[in-house]
């Protein structure tokens, strides 16, 4: 389960420890994360027992609490407008999930989904159109909403699609799944 950060607990000593890690620049400027770095090259920094990004911190400490999950219970993450990993610029952040981070990366070039790449990427086994996938969730809404008159189980819409019932299984328990589009739904 996802660890929450309270901001209330950032205190004067936390917040100097914090900025003594950073190149501050500008407004509109990236601010460099001097500490260290994850695997990916992310900022990390101590605090409440456990490793956090930096920009998730810069965050916290600017705008307050960050929610775990959306309205539709997709995990939230601290995304950069700057495509700098190791910016730490709150005015470069925003907040979003997975699915707004790939499609983000496709419009600003910085994936590129052409046949090519979808061919030989997680798109390239995906076995529906986004419409689909939309189609095969509102099977299982109108399942939950009307559960005597519709009783449309992973085998019978599974049928319908020509697939595998562990295949509808996985779209209606998943956030994220990707589309033969080339991103996820």
């Amino acid at each position: 389960m996802p660890h929450i950060l309270d901001p209330k607990l950032i205190d004067i000593s936390v917040l100097r420890r914090f900025t003594s890690k950073i190149d501050i620049c500008s407004d509109d400027e990236c601010w460099l994360w001097k500490g260290g770095r994850d695997l990916q090259g992310y900022g990390v920094f101590y605090f409440m027992n456990r490793s956090v990004r930096s920009s998730r911190m810069a965050y916290l400490i600017k705008y307050g609490k960050i929610p775990l999950y959306n309205e539709i219970g997709q995990r939230i993450f601290v995304l950069h407008k700057c495509d700098n990993s190791s910016c730490v610029n709150p005015n470069h952040l925003y907040l979003g999930t997975n699915t707004d981070n790939m499609n983000d990366a496709y419009k600003r070039g910085q994936k590129r989904m052409t046949k090519e790449v979808i061919g030989k990427g997680i798109f390239s086994s995906a076995k529906f159109y986004a419409m689909d996938i939309r189609r095969i969730r509102k099977l299982k809404i109108i399942r939950s909403i009307c559960p005597k008159r519709y009783k449309h189980s992973c085998e019978y819409v599974a049928k319908i699609f020509k697939t595998t019932s562990m295949t509808i299984w996985k779209i209606w328990n998943s956030n994220e799944y990707p589309c033969r589009d080339g991103y996820f739904v």
